[in-house]
């Protein structure tokens, strides 16, 4: 398969230094000098694809089709069409389920915090009710319990800053007090 790229890449490069010596711009846009990395392989199916790929951009050989069209008819082309069509459609599906990941991801980070805050609290209001009751020994085990949480707290906030908006309103109620450890 290489050797038959290899081969259509090498005519392609002859026809166009035929068509310069013939008197053809050389900034034609139609066709352009072919370099190495014009000749890697486009893939209209992104499931596919491989991790990085949906960052490269395509090869402008592949922006059109009627180079390839011996018949005169456009029949490579509105294929090429119709493929690109069918490809951008299904680009734009990932792209709007990478977003719905996205957004869930961050409403997770939401919940942990609000998860971790809502025990930490709970943790140090027993601590609370065990000292009023004069129950030391389980007041300490609460206290360290709560320690847990803040821990959590504290290691979240660190790793979710920049990730989410930590300066709203309703995580800043939960973090108020997490870096004084009470």
């Amino acid at each position: 398969m290489e050797d038959g790229v290899q081969k259509a890449a090498n005519r392609y490069r002859r026809a166009r230094i035929a068509l310069l010596a013939l008197g053809m711009d050389h900034a034609d846009p139609e066709f352009r000098p072919l370099r190495k990395e014009d000749t890697v392989k486009y893939s209209l199916d992104a499931q596919h694809r491989t991790l990085g790929e949906s960052k490269e951009s395509k090869p402008w050989i592949w922006e059109r089709f009627s180079f390839a069209d011996t018949q005169g008819d456009g029949q490579y082309q509105s294929f090429f069409d119709e493929a690109q069509r069918v490809h951008w459609f299904r680009s734009s599906a990932l792209k709007k389920r990478w977003h719905e990941e996205l957004r869930l991801l961050e409403e997770e980070m939401r919940r942990s915090l609000k998860f971790f805050s809502h025990h930490r609290r709970r943790w140090l209001d027993v601590a609370e009710k065990r000292d009023s009751d004069g129950n030391r020994g389980g007041a300490a085990y609460a206290r360290k319990q709560a320690y847990r949480y803040t821990r959590l707290l504290q290691t979240c906030k660190a790793e979710y800053a920049g990730r989410i908006d930590l300066n709203g309103p309703s995580l800043q109620v939960l973090l108020q007090d997490v870096g004084s450890g009470s």
